[in-house]
């Protein structure tokens, strides 16, 4: 026969486990890193020690990159092809640096991030790519020079420029001049990248030669209202996200004279991505 539980043990019970809970929320409190994003992919919220910050296990959160469109991906190819785009360019090799370029004023996401590492692309005419109004001048030196080869002060709307010199040469190591000012006699900052060798280069392995072939086999048939400088440009990119060269991939998204609305929303979602800071 069951005893049943007085009072006094029941207070007991209700003491003790909010003891044990308070002890764990005191130890594990969450922190949560929210933002706005674009990708079907899975971002992690982490739990941190209070003493010693130690991240505990992640929790994941999937935030949907349609949700960046006024319309479905159902029925629409081109919606289908921007956020697949859009999802493998933010969720690359988990190995890889987070494709994010935030702090010290500024925000440059391409042929180069400002994360300490020489990123690789395949373009030798680069397009470089940063938030509007955070840069006051851009410019390209061989790597180690002091001097730019090649310069360029943007409008405050800007976002995007083609580099219009001589092709960069292969297997080479470049450097992108980031002044916060037109008139800076120095750079801020002074990410590298390497344009893709002629033989097999970087941690992926890849040639040159292979993905120039595979970029010429691009044949996919273009969706009705798209100009077909656009679909080229977006099949590239597509191409080049594949291939986990997402810098590339965004140099193709933005090198469009006449962006469509949906290329524009997807440009306004990577800027928004990469470069607006956790709350």
């Amino acid at each position: 026969m069951t005893t049943p539980l007085k009072p006094s043990h029941l207070a007991v019970i209700i003491l003790t486990s909010s003891f044990f809970i308070s002890a764990i929320i005191s130890v594990f409190p969450l922190r949560y890193f929210l933002e706005n994003t674009v990708g079907s992919r899975v971002r992690y919220l982490f739990e941190y020690d209070a003493e010693s910050s130690a991240i505990a296990a992640p929790v994941p959160i999937v935030m949907e990159s349609k949700r960046f469109f006024d319309r479905d991906d159902d029925d629409d190819p081109l919606i289908s092809q921007l956020t697949g785009i859009l999802d493998r360019i933010f969720d690359q090799d988990g190995d890889d640096p987070p494709l994010i370029s935030r702090g010290n004023g500024f925000c440059v996401l391409a042929p180069a991030l400002d994360n300490g590492e020489t990123s690789e692309i395949w373009s030798d005419r680069p397009v470089l790519v940063w938030e509007a109004g955070s840069v006051g001048k851009l410019g390209l030196r061989q790597a180690n020079s002091n001097s730019d080869f090649w310069s360029y002060v943007p409008t405050n709307e800007q976002t995007y420029v083609t580099y219009d010199g001589v092709s960069l040469q292969p297997g080479e190591t470049y450097e992108v001049a980031i002044y916060l000012d037109d008139f800076a006699a120095e750079p801020t900052a002074l990410p590298e990248f390497q344009v893709m060798g002629q033989g097999e280069s970087g941690k992926e392995g890849r040639d040159r030669q292979s993905i120039t072939a595979g970029l010429n086999t691009l044949t996919e048939p273009k969706p009705e209202g798209v100009s077909h400088i656009e679909w080229f440009a977006i099949q590239r990119a597509n191409y080049f996200a594949s291939n986990n060269l997402p810098l590339d991939a965004i140099q193709s998204l933005f090198n469009v004279t006449t962006p469509s609305v949906d290329l524009v929303t997807t440009q306004q979602a990577i800027l928004k991505t990469a470069c607006t800071p956790d709350d």
